[in-house]
């Protein structure tokens, strides 16, 4: 039951943090966006530069959420997927879904219907996932895009 409320409760949180414009808004508005699903102070907005995230500590464990977009820009088989990730201490794959996506709609209905993204979870660079017949190129984007922005959070959060 905990498992689908925060798989609902992300999907609402990515779903409106991309149809509001997310580069667009400031911070005050993104983390006011956020705090509308959370009635504690659990999430914590951070920024350096143009590159935001947020630390969830719930349960003293802590959690950090990042959008591909910020990080990343890997163009799949036609474009570019956008991931709202979240990301354990360690640097796995607590949870990931698309938040957008300019890749062919096939493709990505093939991905979320293999169930490709929930296959993800516990992933960290240099892990083996098996990749979905009919959208190789688009899921193996998906895996950089996630290698890539997860380096460059990192790089972020050591600075």
């Amino acid at each position: 039951m905990r498992k689908l409320y925060v798989f609902v409760f992300f999907n609402i949180i990515l779903l409106n943090l991309f149809s509001q414009g997310l580069k667009y808004l400031n911070d005050e508005e993104y983390i006011k966006l956020i705090e509308k699903y959370v009635t504690s102070n659990k999430l914590t907005l951070k920024t350096i530069g143009d590159l935001r995230y947020v630390i969830i500590n719930e349960n003293d464990t802590v959690r950090y959420f990042i959008l591909s977009s910020d990080y990343s820009q890997v163009r799949g088989y036609h474009g570019v997927t956008t991931l709202g990730i979240v990301l354990n201490k360690d640097m796995k794959v607590h949870h990931v879904q698309i938040v957008d996506s300019q890749d062919t709609r096939a493709y990505i209905s093939r991905i979320n219907a293999m169930g490709f993204m929930q296959r993800l979870v516990g992933y960290g660079k240099g892990d083996q996932v098996e990749l979905v017949t009919g959208a190789t190129i688009t899921a193996k984007a998906i895996i950089q895009t996630i290698n890539e922005s997860v380096e460059r959070f990192k790089t972020v959060l050591n600075n």
